[in-house]
């Protein structure tokens, strides 16, 4: 510049043109302040253009700049500002009117979609009125028919099949520019999905199609048209559902093949149902969940590379073997763990790590199997675990869940030293926690399965007092810890262990009163823990225990035991079981399996 000027100075004028490719590249920028700079140069140029300098005054496609920015921002009155902005113009364009529907589509304002629409219809009627040279095309559709979908309202079905079909008869009246294409079809379709209307997703796919099949590439279904149906049966109650998101997936593979080889099946494709099988109560579930992993790796081995199997795949199909219970679960689960070690060697599939979440999932497939070895294998896993750990391997860092599947499956055997064993496993998580792991946490889950071990302890005498022993032993570390404290479960445990494994009634008595005593006293009292009072407790006890609340018909009547409610106990003796087991992740089934026996 400096050797310029000594010639002579160049006349530098900036244009509006200058100023708007910087507004426009501002729009199109990720960074958090794109929006206030956007409007920093409007204001510089309005304040301009009020000095004299009216040839940068901003125009349509300025602001259409600052519409942008907004529909990109995080700013919750982005909507509002949007739309006051549009009403200013003298002469908003197709851009203005799309990118304030874009702005209400993208936010999560109540009303949104709804306001769409009613922009969408206001624009109309300006065409129609000759006050704006564009009418909405098919973009401005879409834009609207995806907010509907967004917003989960009970009208957005109803709404958008309107609005395609109103987009066809417009298209018939002579407005080329709205004839329905992938896209839109596709918003269609995801409002569908995620309205359950299975079936009309299912239809709407196939007309696409058939259009298709018929010439008109416009309504090419790809990827996420065949992924939306898919989802949609996966999420249904319909009797037969995988088998009918199988279908669409094979009719994907046909037309891939077939038809259209630009569209290829993705992960999701067989992810969607193979998670599907997973929460199945089908007996065939583990084995439909394992043939399409089988699919997706046979597939990926000759080429696909987006069809590389993830961690997360496999773990949910060995939780599909675990579920269902299926007495090859775990076999099925170290089956494949193996697969994954030979796609990561020989195939290239970097992403199959075995961390402590595939662990985990196989120590669960054990645990839930049934079978002889499962707590040897679960424990073997656990061995191998800490045993990697401790040599620096921090993806196989065992946490509490490892320890808590391993426990579930020791209350699950059938092996005379079942407690000891659980107890042994308690130990070992505490020896974790001492070395430094914060992910293992001997909570009250960890102890009252200890105790639910003990109490389905089947042997000698000496090895049930043994058992008995342990299970008073935790029961009293956890009436004096402040982070394992006590819950329903566990009085509800500790009551069955000293029915079947004390002898003596009156012995039997003592234990059962002090522990339903501080249930009582704790607010802990549900109804798995009056189950096991009345299951446990003597007549005696049980009648003298809830005398305040037995009247004189549950007194005269024929039951030896007569049954009590919740509603009919003192609140004081229920009032934190619900606020305390769900604070405890104590739910109907907790996040690792009950122990119960």
């Amino acid at each position: 510049r400096e050797a310029i000027s000594s010639a002579a100075p160049p006349l530098v004028s900036l244009d509006i043109e200058s100023y708007n490719v910087v507004l426009t590249a501002l729009s199109r920028c990720r960074s958090e302040d794109s929006l206030g700079r956007t409007i920093s140069i409007i204001e510089r140029m309005e304040k301009w253009a009020k000095e004299g300098h009216e040839h940068i005054r901003p125009n349509v496609r300025s602001w259409n700049s600052v519409l942008n920015a907004l529909s990109r921002s995080n700013d919750p009155n982005a909507c509002q500002r949007a739309e006051e902005i549009l009403w200013s113009l003298s002469m908003p364009d197709a851009f203005s009117f799309a990118a304030v529907l874009s702005t209400y589509q993208k936010s999560s304002e109540a009303g949104g979609a709804q306001r769409a629409d009613e922009i969408l219809q206001k624009m109309e009627e300006l065409y129609e009125n000759g006050e704006i040279e564009s009418p909405p095309d098919v973009y401005h559709y879409t834009i609207v028919c995806a907010a509907w979908a967004k917003s989960g309202d009970k009208v957005a079905i109803p709404r958008v099949v309107q609005i395609l079909s109103h987009m066809q008869e417009r298209h018939r009246a002579g407005y080329p520019e709205v004839k329905p294409n992938t896209r839109t079809f596709n918003a269609v379709l995801d409002c569908l999905s995620r309205g359950k209307e299975v079936e009309k997703a299912e239809q709407l796919l196939y007309h696409m199609l058939t259009r298709y099949n018929r010439g008109d590439t416009s309504a090419a279904p790809d990827s996420f048209s065949f992924n939306s149906v898919i989802y949609a049966w996966t999420r249904s109650k319909k009797r037969g559902s995988g088998r009918r998101s199988e279908s669409i997936m094979e009719r994907m593979l046909e037309y891939h093949r077939d038809e259209n080889p630009a569209v290829r099946p993705d992960a999701r494709s067989f992810s969607h149902i193979i998670g599907y099988y997973s929460r199945s109560k089908s007996p065939d579930a583990p084995y439909r969940a394992e043939y399409l992993l089988n699919r997706m790796v046979a597939m990926f081995k000759n080429g696909y590379e987006e069809l590389a199997p993830t961690v997360y795949s496999v773990t949910t199909v060995m939780d599909a073997y675990a579920y269902s219970k299926n007495p090859d679960a775990g076999q099925a689960a170290e089956r494949l763990i193996k697969l994954m070690h030979i796609l990561r060697e020989k195939y290239g599939a970097t992403k199959f790590v075995e961390n402590t979440m595939v662990v985990n999932s196989a120590i669960h497939a054990w645990s839930l199997s049934g079978h002889e070895d499962a707590c040897k294998r679960a424990e073997a896993w656990l061995d191998l675990m800490e045993r990697k750990y401790e040599s620096g391997a921090i993806e196989l860092k065992p946490n509490t869940r490892t320890y808590g599947l391993v426990l579930s499956a020791w209350t699950k055997s059938t092996s005379p030293e079942k407690g000891k064993r659980a107890l042994d496993v308690l130990h070992r998580m505490e020896k974790q926690l001492e070395r430094g792991n914060k992910d293992v946490k001997p909570n009250e889950h960890a102890n009252s399965l200890v105790i639910n071990a003990c109490a389905f302890t089947n042997g000698s005498v000496e090895e049930q007092e043994e058992a008995f022993d342990i299970a008073l032993s935790i029961f009293n570390d956890m009436l004096e810890s402040n982070t394992a404290r006590p819950s329903s479960l566990t009085y509800g445990w500790f009551m069955q262990a000293c029915s079947r494994l004390i002898k003596s009634e009156v012995s039997r008595d003592v234990h059962i009163e002090r522990a339903i005593q501080l249930c009582c006293r704790n607010g802990l009292v549900n109804d798995f823990v009056l189950a096991r009072f009345r299951g446990s407790a003597s007549d005696s006890l049980y009648k003298k225990f809830l005398a305040p609340v037995l009247t004189e018909d549950l007194l005269e009547t024929s039951m030896e035991r007569p049954r009590i409610i919740l509603s009919q106990l003192p609140k004081e003796w229920t009032r934190n079981h619900f606020k305390r087991n769900r604070a405890r992740g104590e739910s109907k089934s907790p996040w690792w399996e009950e122990g119960a026996s």
